[in-house]
């Protein structure tokens, strides 16, 4: 008998809690926000280290505002596809070997400066500086052991088709390449910034 009465209690305890939660506890609607594009994005910044370079940044907070202030080829959508960004349309062959990518024409960095695709590629190859955290990244790449392994060469696997076009090689298929290529370590760079190396 006092093991049901005990049960009862507590029934009617957890009906009393959710009538609380629904009924009487006000709904606070004010935090909710709409997005809108452009403007200003303000965050609050510890003190701890900030590394504002693709290619040597880790940290939640770095790769937060990396993510705010740059682009890369590909990105990822709110449904989790893979959909254009920097690049117009890409096609991958058959073999799933060769991914050919166009990029957009209507691209500007900071300075107004139209995004080409000699930036493109040339910030996919600084991706596999020594100093990189992500230069086994790209390892999948035709020509990935000589480039890294001899100063001076040229990686074979990407090259450039033409002023908006280039492809990249790849010597065995990787089905995630294209969601790897959403990563912001592949953020694409104003030229200059990329051979000058001051970041």
């Amino acid at each position: 008998m006092h093991r049901h009465v005990v049960v009862a209690m507590a029934f009617i305890g957890l009906v009393a809690c959710i009538a609380i939660a629904v009924f009487i506890l006000p709904r606070n609607t004010e935090h909710v926000v709409s997005v809108k594009r452009g403007g200003i994005y303000r965050i609050v910044i510890p003190p701890a280290p900030i590394v504002l370079d693709p290619i040597r940044s880790n940290w939640p907070l770095s790769l937060q505002l990396l993510h705010a202030i740059n682009a890369t080829l590909v990105r990822v959508d709110a449904n989790g596809n893979i959909v254009p960004h920097i690049a117009a349309s890409w096609t991958v062959d058959s073999e799933r070997k060769l991914y050919r990518f166009r990029i957009r024409d209507d691209v500007h960095f900071h300075n107004g400066k139209n995004v080409t695709v000699d930036d493109v590629i040339g910030s996919l190859k600084r991706t596999l500086n020594p100093e990189s955290l992500y230069r086994d990244n790209l390892r999948m790449v035709v020509g990935y052991d000589n480039y890294i392994g001899a100063a001076g060469q040229d990686l074979e696997g990407i090259r450039k088709l033409g002023p908006s076009e280039f492809e990249i090689a790849l010597q065995y298929p990787f089905e995630p390449f294209l969601t790897m290529l959403t990563s912001i370590s592949f953020s694409v760079l104003l030229g200059q910034r990329i051979f000058v190396g001051g970041l």
